[in-house]
């Protein structure tokens, strides 16, 4: 059977809502950055017989660093090789901007993509649980000792932590992970989403921000530090989670020392989800 693979138009909107409907018992986050990614690179539509039938998105996170994602097949033209035709695609299409790095990301429980995933030649890279908390304490508690550290100063903290020892280098927002650089870092800076512990030197840091699907619920991408520090972040987290009206604050924990500070803020396992793997693209 012919694919046709092609760039994404404003007008397979409505097409690309329709498979979304299908996916994920209805709910899906590729509504949510269609028109952001309609007007980006690396956003592919697989046609077949003139219809969409599928769709799958590759993101520059940097100038050198992709992410693959949002790969979606109407469940009526699954089991037709339609999803493999279009993931390699999607590749080699990636491959000729002649990325430095070239991931992508799964839950263990999706065994069609990691069959697909695995053939495309991507290689286990870490593999991270997922955690959320849905039911926010409005008792935040103490926030004393908190700090706003420089990008040089927590990229250095980071660069130390058991965590990012674990997961390689890669720090998640959500179901993307990219790289901890110190431009990133800065980024994370200027947004204000980087807290430090103690003043004359770091004792902890805390990276949160807004979810990137649920915008009023909190994510935490980084939480480490000192048992004073981890009890300031708790604090701050809930605080914030509480002003904010966040009904959930998730996050991803690959050491043992992060999955301790999740608990502490009375995080769990994901029920339906058990691992997060994370992949990478030889280059």
């Amino acid at each position: 059977m012919d694919l046709t693979v092609r760039r994404a138009r404003p007008g397979d909107r409505q097409r690309v809502l329709d498979i979304c409907r299908k996916t994920w018992n209805g709910w899906d986050y590729v509504p949510l950055f269609f028109d952001r990614w309609v007007n980006e690179p690396g956003f592919w539509m697989g046609e077949y017989r003139g219809k969409v039938v599928g769709f799958g998105k590759a993101t520059r996170l940097s100038g050198e660093e992709w992410w693959l994602e949002g790969l979606r097949v109407d469940p009526k033209y699954r089991s037709r090789g339609f999803g493999t035709r279009l993931s390699f695609r999607i590749l080699r299409e990636t491959l000729g901007a002649r990325p430095a790095f070239l991931r992508l990301a799964t839950a263990d429980v999706n065994s069609e993509s990691i069959r697909i995933i695995e053939r495309m030649g991507f290689r286990p890279h870490f593999s991270t649980s997922y955690y959320v908390c849905e039911s926010v304490s409005n008792e935040p508690g103490p926030t004393r000792g908190l700090s706003r550290p420089d990008a040089r100063r927590a990229h250095e903290f980071l660069g130390r932590s058991e965590e990012l020892a674990v997961s390689r280098g890669l720090m998640s927002w959500t179901w993307v992970f990219c790289n901890a650089t110190r431009d990133h870092v800065r980024e994370l800076c200027r947004m204000g989403a980087v807290y430090g512990y103690g003043r004359k030197r770091l004792q902890g840091l805390l990276i949160v921000r807004p979810h990137r699907y649920f915008p009023g619920d909190l994510y935490i991408s980084h939480i480490s530090g000192t048992r004073p520090a981890l009890r300031a972040f708790r604090g701050l987290v809930l605080r914030t989670a509480a002003e904010r009206g966040s009904e959930s604050i998730r996050g991803a924990a690959s050491s043992p020392a992060m999955k301790s500070a999740f608990a502490e803020l009375g995080m769990e396992l994901h029920p339906r989800i058990g691992r997060v793997l994370v992949y990478d693209f030889p280059i």
